[in-house]
């Protein structure tokens, strides 16, 4: 969850788990798919990550920025 925290749930800790515990990783997978909340919160703030940063409008939205970006060094460069 590094750099998404506020992607998940509040109690999504619960489903953190070490790397070497196979029980604690079956007993997390099994907590997050049988609580409905935990399921129904981190789909609808997946949806919106996923809307924000990789939907067409996102894409679009990065191109044109990186477009004007680069007129702007291209006139800069010009004058220059």
């Amino acid at each position: 969850a590094t750099g998404y925290a506020d992607s998940f749930p509040q109690d999504f800790e619960k489903c953190i788990f070490p790397a070497d515990d196979v029980q604690a990783l079956s007993t997390a997978m099994l907590r997050f798919i049988n609580d409905a909340e935990i399921l129904l919160q981190t789909r609808v703030k997946m949806r919106k990550f996923y809307v924000q940063n990789f939907s067409l409008e996102a894409f679009r939205k990065k191109l044109l920025s990186i477009i004007d970006e680069v007129r702007y060094y291209e006139k800069a460069a010009k004058r220059g």
